[in-house]
């Protein structure tokens, strides 16, 4: 199953406003959840990021994608990460807008997205959240819903959402979280972001 695009890209800014916790500041106890009848007070402050650039790129990536891919990958406005596996890049489309990259690819009866912005909606009334899982040396959230994975975590300013889901409803792959924590820590970036 598919969501949209404009959704995908709301809860990666969202995820982008309660990573904003996980450096190295104390925790930071939540607020209280809105109840269906509470309404939030304020509107949200847009905030948009300036990434960082990596520290390491891994530009041989680049020569398995298709050119199309290649071209949304160099005017991304934030770093693209994907996997090192040949396999997986060949097939892969890239996409990128005034404050995404995305990619989407499958291969052996999995299929793997991963969403970057760096946009985020702070609420005044909202204190952010540290993720409880380890990705990528930060904080971030494992979870599964209607049977895809996510990993999301805040990276260099960037917010990024990796899904995986599994065509076949038992395959082993997709019985916990490991399959996507593990693609999420052997992501290589390819681009430096900002269309550098």
């Amino acid at each position: 199953m598919r969501s949209s695009p404009f959704k995908t890209l709301l809860c990666c800014a969202l995820v982008l406003a309660a990573l904003t916790a996980c450096d190295e500041r104390p925790p930071v106890v939540a607020s209280p959840p809105a109840t269906d009848t509470q309404a939030l007070d304020e509107a949200p402050e847009v905030l948009v990021a300036t990434p960082a650039a990596p520290a390491r790129l891994e530009t041989w990536a680049l020569r398995h994608l298709s050119p199309e891919s290649r071209e949304a990958a160099r005017l991304a406005p934030v770093p693209l990460l994907v996997p090192p596996q040949p396999r997986l890049l060949a097939g892969m489309v890239v996409s990128a807008g005034e404050h995404f990259v995305a990619f989407h690819a499958a291969a052996d009866g999995l299929t793997w997205t991963l969403h970057g912005t760096r946009l985020a909606y702070r609420y005044p009334e909202l204190a952010p959240v540290e993720g409880p899982d380890a990705i990528r040396g930060t904080c971030g959230f494992l979870g599964q819903e209607e049977g895809t994975w996510s990993a999301t975590w805040l990276e260099g300013g960037v917010a990024y959402s990796l899904d995986l889901e599994c065509s076949v409803a038992a395959d082993a792959r997709c019985a916990d979280a490991s399959t996507v924590a593990a693609l999420a820590e052997s992501l290589v970036a390819v681009t430096r972001g900002a269309g550098r």
